[in-house]
C-alpha cells in the first residue's frame, strides 16, 4: 500500500474504519413538478444526464420565483457528490444505479432531481477523498449486495448505502491523496477534452460533406458525377439471411457498441443465447441499433475476431448493394440522417425504428470513387480519436492501480 508522510518526513496515523454515515450527510434529490416551471430560469440535472462519472449536461427550466429560496437547500456546489439510488444494472453505464459522479465547478448552482442523492462529508473528512474512496472494486460488490429490483432496472435505498464501511485516513493525508489523484483526473479530463473536440471537427467536416458544401475531385481535376438520391432499402441489402448459429460465438448486444466502437466483447454458448441473438455477421457488414437509435451504437465489423461474431435483433443488418460499407457506416452518423430516423421511431420508453420504414429513408449516395475520398477523410479523424482513446484508456488503468495501491 501506498502511503503518504507528513512533511517532516514523519508517518500518519493508521486508517480507521467507518460506515458512510459516521462521515458523511446526504440530501435526497427534490420531485420537480410542472407547476415549479413558470419565470426564473434554473439548470436541473436528471438522473438520465449523468455519465459513467461524470454530469453530461443539466437541462434548462423555468422555476417560479416565489418557489427560489424552497430550492435553495437543493443547490449544487462544486465537488460535491451525487450517487444514483435507481437505473439500470451493469453494464448499461449511461444509467447505472450506485453511480457516484463529482461535480464540477460548472454545475455549481445547479439543482438534482430526484432518483439521486447529494452527499456531502462531515467536518473532519474530505470531500474530495471521498469521491475515490468510491472508486474501490468493493464499493461495486457492497453494491450488489444491497441491489434491488429486477434483471434490469435495480434501486438501492439510503439507509442501505449508508451502511457502507470504508478506511480513512487522517484528514492530513486524506488531502495529500485526493490532490494528487485529482492531477491525473486533470491530465485524463484534458485528454477527453482533446478526444470530444475532434469528434466536434468531424461533425462539422461531415456536415459539409454529406450536404455536398465540399465536394472532392477525380484525380485528373474532373468532377465526380452528382449523388444519386435512393431508399435505404434500395440502396442496400437489409437483414440478409444468414448461415446457422456455431456451438460458441461473440454476442453484441445493444449495449455492447458505443459510437463505433466494441466496448463490451461476450461469448456466449448457443444453448445460452437469447432469442435475439439471431444475426449472423460477415465481414465488412454494417448494424445499425434500432432501439433507441439516438445511442448512436451502429458498428462497421472491419477486423475477423476468431469466433463467430452475431448480433441482436436489437440491431438492423446492412450491406451497401453499389459502393463502400464503410461510406454506409459513416453516413448512419450524419445528423440529417438520424433526423429522419427520430421521426419514424416509435414507443416512449424505448423508441424504435423497424426495417419498413427505416428502408423507406432517403439518402444522397456518390460514385464509389467519391465514397472512397470520404471514407478516406472521414477514418483519419477516427483514428487520430482512437489513438486519443487508447491514450485515455492508459491514463485511466493508471489511475486504477494507483487506487489500488493507495486504499485498504
Amino acid at each position: 500500500m501506498i502511503r503518504f508522510k507528513k512533511d517532516d518526513g514523519l508517518d500518519y496515523p493508521d486508517w480507521k474504519q467507518f460506515k458512510l454515515k459516521e462521515i458523511a450527510v446526504y440530501k435526497k434529490g427534490f420531485a420537480f413538478k410542472a407547476k415549479d416551471y413558470k419565470k426564473e430560469g434554473v439548470k436541473i440535472i436528471r438522473v438520465s444526464d449523468l455519465g459513467y462519472d461524470y454530469i453530461k449536461k443539466a437541462g434548462q427550466v423555468c422555476l417560479s420565483l416565489d418557489k427560489k429560496d424552497e430550492f435553495l437547500d437543493w443547490e449544487l456546489k462544486e465537488n460535491d457528490i451525487i450517487i444514483t439510488t435507481v437505473g439500470s444494472k451493469p453494464p448499461v453505464y449511461s444509467s447505472l444505479v450506485g453511480k457516484v459522479i463529482k461535480v464540477t465547478k460548472e454545475f455549481d448552482g445547479c439543482l438534482l432531481n430526484q432518483n439521486a442523492i447529494r452527499v456531502r462529508t462531515r467536518e473532519g473528512y474530505s470531500q474530495k477523498f471521498l469521491y475515490y474512496v468510491f472508486s474501490k472494486k468493493r464499493y461495486i460488490s457492497f453494491l450488489e449486495s444491497i441491489m434491488r429490483g429486477n434483471a434490469n432496472q435495480g434501486n438501492i435505498t439510503v439507509e442501505d448505502l449508508f451502511g457502507y464501511e470504508m478506511f480513512i485516513p487522517a484528514i492530513q493525508e486524506q488531502e495529500k491523496i485526493a490532490d494528487f489523484l485529482s492531477s491525473v483526473d486533470d491530465v485524463i479530463q484534458i485528454q477527453e477534452e482533446k478526444i470530444v473536440a475532434l469528434e466536434e471537427q468531424k461533425k462539422g467536416i461531415m456536415q459539409k460533406l454529406f450536404n455536398c458544401e465540399v465536394r472532392f475531385k477525380a484525380d485528373d481535376g474532373s468532377e465526380y458525377p452528382e449523388w444519386e438520391e435512393k431508399e435505404i432499402g434500395d440502396a442496400c441489402v437489409m437483414n440478409p439471411k444468414t448461415g446457422k448459429l456455431d456451438d460458441e460465438f461473440y454476442y453484441i448486444d445493444l449495449g455492447s457498441v458505443d459510437k463505433g466502437s466494441l466496448v463490451l466483447e461476450s461469448t456466449i454458448l448457443r444453448d445460452d443465447a437469447p432469442s435475439r441473438a439471431q444475426r449472423v455477421l460477415s465481414l465488412d457488414d454494417v448494424i445499425f441499433q434500432s432501439v433507441r437509435p439516438y445511442n448512436m451504437g451502429h458498428y462497421h465489423y472491419t477486423h475477423v475476431m476468431d469466433k463467430q461474431v452475431v448480433a441482436s435483433t436489437g440491431f438492423i443488418q446492412l450491406r451497401l448493394k453499389d459502393g463502400l460499407n464503410a461510406f454506409l457506416y459513416q453516413l448512419l452518423y450524419t445528423a440529417h440522417f438520424n433526423n429522419e430516423v427520430d421521426i419514424r421511431c416509435t414507443g416512449s420508453n424505448y423508441p424504435a425504428i423497424n426495417s419498413d420504414s427505416l428502408a423507406e429513408i432517403k439518402i444522397d449516395v456518390p460514385c464509389i470513387e467519391e465514397q472512397k475520398k470520404i471514407v478516406d477523410c472521414l477514418s483519419a479523424y477516427d483514428e487520430t480519436i482512437q489513438i486519443k482513446k487508447d491514450k485515455l484508456e492508459i491514463w485511466k488503468e493508471i489511475k486504477k492501480g494507483l487506487l489500488q495501491q493507495m486504499f485498504v
